[in-house]
């Protein structure tokens, strides 16, 4: 277990970079789990360092995690993740070797207190039937004959739900420790953080697919099977293209370590574009909505293609803009409201450039752009161009347009 230094550098670390989501989050950090709010000082003995992958497996890489939240997944998804991991890491491994034995075996149609296991010196399948431990003459009471019919239930095999959101569990810390706070705080995982506290894998927050799946599914964290293997991965659609992202590791290799953050992170596709996100703060906070259907009236080939709104209780006010998806001449853009104490804006040194295919629609689009706003350089001929013009709207967004030769 890492020590007290150790956990205190993290979270400091971890408090930084949640400054950059505004003052309100200063000398603070959350629980990547329940996202629950602890001051780094204050609240030392409420925040602790929580494994990624079982310790009782051999995992090593840790990350911070509220007591509770600890305490809640060592006592369930990590029991019995961590009980599989150790059975995998065997080669000879089977439901056998797992740590938790099942207390009743059914002999014959006799149910009984004992034990099945593998001899380790024959790999003989070996049965064990305390008479201590069982009723008088219940033993005694089981059917003897040339043929033996033994009945039992593994625990482990009891617990799959457990197993499978101890795997959801571990890619997720995994992405936390990789991307940090501005990739847990994505309102789209609420679904995995509630599958996670409650360990109840049918609430449809994260799955475990098969990598030659063609179904994608949300919200974007999960596991890929391949070989008959898991490795933890991130799905996401981001311009238009659906990719996977997953930890490297040959399949010979697998270890209980398999989701740790120091395993290379391969991006199955190659992403195509770059995308301009738009984030209103300030006095804009709360018009991102707005200001897209604004700007998609204004050019041809333009459209909202989705608008993600916040819901009640969440860390922005009820409707304003999560995440929204527009496109203008073709062109894909992201925009969202941020109610944060940020201490920046839009700025004229970066601009949206777009090219007009007649003078009319440069005209008519620069007069609508710029009521309200301001002109940077208006509409005239400079040269370079025929007809070019800069202004920052009413909601601080600079645009050049230009009239194509």
């Amino acid at each position: 277990m890492p020590n007290k230094s150790a956990r205190k550098k993290l979270a400091k670390s971890l408090s930084l970079e949640l400054l950059g989501f505004g003052e309100s989050f200063r000398d603070g950090l959350l629980c990547p789990a329940c996202m629950k709010k602890f001051h780094v000082e204050d609240d030392f003995d409420h925040y602790t360092a929580g494994h990624i992958t079982p310790e009782a497996a051999g995992g090593k890489e840790w990350t911070i995690l509220c007591r509770g939240c600890n305490s809640r997944f060592g006592e369930r998804q990590d029991k019995w993740f961590g009980e599989y991991l150790s059975v995998l890491k065997n080669p000879e491994g089977t439901f056998f070797h797992a740590k938790t034995k099942s207390k009743y075996i059914t002999i014959n149609g006799v149910t009984v207190s004992g034990r099945v296991s593998v001899s380790e010196d024959d790999g003989a399948i070996e049965v064990f039937t305390p008479i201590n431990r069982n009723p008088p003459g219940k033993v005694e009471s089981v059917p003897h004959g040339q043929e033996i019919e033994i009945q039992f239930s593994p625990e482990i095999a009891k617990h799959i739900n457990e197993i499978q959101v101890g795997y959801i569990t571990a890619a997720y810390l995994t992405w936390f420790r990789v991307a940090g706070y501005s990739w847990c705080m994505q309102s789209s995982l609420a679904s995995v953080r509630k599958q996670m506290l409650e360990c109840d894998y049918s609430l449809n927050g994260a799955k475990v697919v098969d990598l030659m799946s063609e179904e994608i599914y949300e919200p974007d964290i999960g596991v890929v099977v391949d070989s008959g293997h898991v490795y933890p991965c991130c799905f996401a659609e981001i311009w238009g293209q659906v990719f996977h992202r997953a930890f490297e590791r040959t399949v010979k290799d697998l270890t209980p370590d398999i989701v740790t953050p120091d395993i290379a992170i391969r991006l199955e596709e190659q992403m195509k574009s770059i995308t301009t996100s738009l984030m209103f703060v300030g006095e804009q906070a709360g018009k991102a909505e707005e200001a897209i259907r604004f700007y998609t009236s204004l050019f041809p080939g333009s459209q909202i293609t989705d608008i993600q709104r916040y819901g009640a209780g969440e860390h922005e006010p009820e409707g304003s803009t999560k995440m929204a998806r527009f496109r203008i001449n073709g062109t894909e853009f992201l925009a969202l409201d941020s109610h944060l104490d940020h201490q920046f804006n839009f700025t004229p040194s970066m601009s949206l450039y777009v090219e007009c295919e007649s003078s009319s629609e440069i005209e008519e689009a620069f007069r609508a752009l710029a009521d309200g706003g301001s002109e940077l350089m208006p509409l005239d001929n400079y040269g370079f161009s025929q007809k070019f013009g800069w202004l920052k709207d009413r909601y601080g967004v600079s645009w050049q347009l230009n009239l194509s030769d």
